[in-house]
Formats: C-alpha cells, structure tokens, sequence
C-alpha cells in the first residue's frame, strides 16, 4: 500500500547525496517516499508502473496537487541504503534474493520481481519484515557480483603497489559499494624483561 503520511526514515549512516527535482502536476509527496520520474523528466511517486525512474527517497514533505508540473520542487536523496516493507506473496524478496537487485512495487514497498520493471537497486538484508536496500540511479542494468579483494597489510610496505582486482574479458568494473572488513587481528605484546 502506497504512503499516506510521511514515515520515519530509517536509512544508513551514509548521507549518500542529496538532489532537488521538479514535481509533476498534481502530485503530493511523503517524506520517506521513494520517487521516480515519469517519461515528461517531473517527480512522482514511487510504483510499479512501466516507464518510470527509479531517483531516491524524498527528504521533505512537498504538495503540489494543486500545481502545474514544476510548480513545486523536492529534496531527494539517493546513493543510500534504506529500510523498506516487502511486497508480499511471490512478488516478495526472499533471503535467495540476498544480495541481488530488486524493483518498486510502490513509494514505500520493493519486490523481489521486475514486475513492470521499475529497478530499485540492491537488497542487502531482510530485516524481519522490512529489506535493507541500497538504492542509486546509476545501479540501473547493473548484475550486482560479490568481489572480495584480499590484502595483507603485513606483507607490504607504504611504498608497495598491489593488484588487487582483475575485470574479467568482457566485463565492465563499476563500484557501487564497498566495505572494508578486518577478519583478522594479530597483536604482539612487548616483550616484558623480568626485573631483578
């Protein structure tokens, strides 16, 4: 079900990047919703209707239901991992889903199906009912693939160049997300000397 208020937004610590967009015609817009942008370049509401855009989630409450498109403008925010609801039946992301790319199904609900192939971005966690998904324009026509890179602090100095990825033939390197994970911690205490 699509928004009827603004909802709390429950969103990465990442502030990601904020944008300002023209609203269509007869249109009113929660905070927290997710926007797209229909096929005449105005913002909309998120849904899974053909055509549309996929550009963030509204930072502000903005009404131009009674106003020509442009009339009003709204702060987005994109390049952000936000907590969605899951879409339901066969249409829902399922942990199989995890990680992979997912679809609007509406301002405030993702899928785990193209449905009419609104794209969304990545699901990066179901957390209960709701998904964690990381949403960005720039995702769209994107196979998302884990690319673990090793490396070794200990076996190179400040001055060492590493090769640490190698795109395969055909392939095209774009990074979306990265994190950086220490698995591993060895600390070696000073030695103690013994006083007489």
């Amino acid at each position: 079900m699509a928004l009827t208020k603004d909802r709390t937004i429950d969103r990465s610590a990442n502030p990601g990047r904020q944008r300002c967009g023209k609203v269509a015609a007869s249109t009113v817009i929660y905070k927290g919703a997710a926007l797209c942008k229909n096929s005449a370049g105005y913002l909309v509401t998120g849904a899974n209707t053909a055509g549309l855009k996929f550009v963030g989630w509204a930072d502000q409450h903005v009404d131009n239901s009674t106003g020509a498109n442009g009339a009003k403008e709204v702060l987005y925010r994109t390049g952000i991992s936000e907590s969605m609801k899951n879409a339901a039946g066969t249409a829902a992301v399922a942990q199989a889903n995890i990680p992979g790319p997912v679809w609007l199904h509406d301002d405030e609900t993702v899928r785990g199906t193209p449905g009419n192939g609104v794209f969304l971005g990545f699901a990066e966690a179901i957390e209960g009912t709701r998904i964690r998904v990381y949403g960005a324009p720039e995702c769209e026509g994107i196979v998302p693939q884990l690319a673990p890179i090793p490396y070794d602090h200990v076996a190179v100095t400040a001055d060492t160049t590493v090769k640490l990825f190698t795109v395969p033939a055909g392939k095209r390197f774009r990074l979306i997300k990265a994190e950086y994970i220490l698995s591993l911690i060895h600390i070696s205490e000073p030695t103690r000397q013994r006083q007489p």
